[in-house]
């Protein structure tokens, strides 16, 4: 059979059911096909969910710490005042800074106070051979009128005749002033030879306020007398 030379036109051929082509995409077709990316990215704008700012702590919280200490300072100040108070330092402290004057003198009424009742003897009444009270008494320890009742603020003297041991001795002298404990005198007798010797004691005295007292004498720890006297 005879060949023809004619031209055929060229035909696709035939891809296989099933099979992918590759083509291949210049790189500015790429670049075009891509979106543009955004040159800067704008403030995003919040808005206020309130106007009025919000404190810290709460406007209770602050009212109740401030009544807290208030109610506990009170409570401190109103505990100390009863102790210095009851104490008696409230009264001290006023009187050192000069808002109060110091209490009156509260003298007992001369009506109440009696007449001394007469001095007793004790057991040692021998080795004391005087004991009395007198207003006045001179250079040698003799006494000058003797009495029980002197006035206030007035100075009287004790006067008391010891008869020396031939042992050393003590004397002691305890003052009394309405019925409690006032002073005590103690006074060490030397020993003699000789019975006769005597040693003389002088003890002066002097109260501002009226009174009622009485004045004991031991030798040895024994009672001598018990001499009762009164300040009116």
């Amino acid at each position: 059979m005879p060949v023809s030379l004619l031209p055929v036109p060229a035909q696709d051929q035939m891809q296989p059911a099933g099979s992918t082509s590759t083509l291949m995409m210049p790189m500015q077709r790429v670049e075009e096909m891509l979106p543009a990316l955004p040159e800067q990215e704008g403030s995003v704008y919040i808005p206020p969910m309130y106007t009025k700012p919000r404190p810290l702590i709460p406007r209770y919280r602050i009212i109740s710490g401030v009544l807290s200490v208030l109610i506990v300072a009170l409570l401190l100040c109103g505990g100390v005042s009863y102790y210095a108070k009851a104490s008696g330092k409230l009264d001290a402290f006023q009187r050192f800074i000069g808002i109060s004057a110091p209490p009156a003198l509260q003298l007992s009424p001369t009506a109440t106070i009696g007449n001394p009742k007469p001095k007793e003897a004790g057991p040692a009444k021998d080795a004391v051979t005087l004991a009395l009270l007198a207003a006045k008494v001179d250079e040698n320890g003799e006494p000058f009128f003797p009495n029980t009742v002197f006035l206030p603020n007035t100075e009287f003297y004790l006067v008391a005749n010891v008869v020396q041991q031939k042992d050393p001795s003590t004397i002691s002298v305890k003052i009394f002033t309405n019925g409690q404990p006032y002073k005590e005198y103690k006074e060490d007798i030397q020993a003699k030879s000789s019975k006769s010797d005597l040693t003389k004691l002088k003890l002066p005295l002097k109260f501002l306020t009226p009174l009622a007292g009485h004045i004991e004498i031991y030798w040895e720890g024994k009672l001598a007398w018990r001499i009762y006297f009164a300040v009116k």
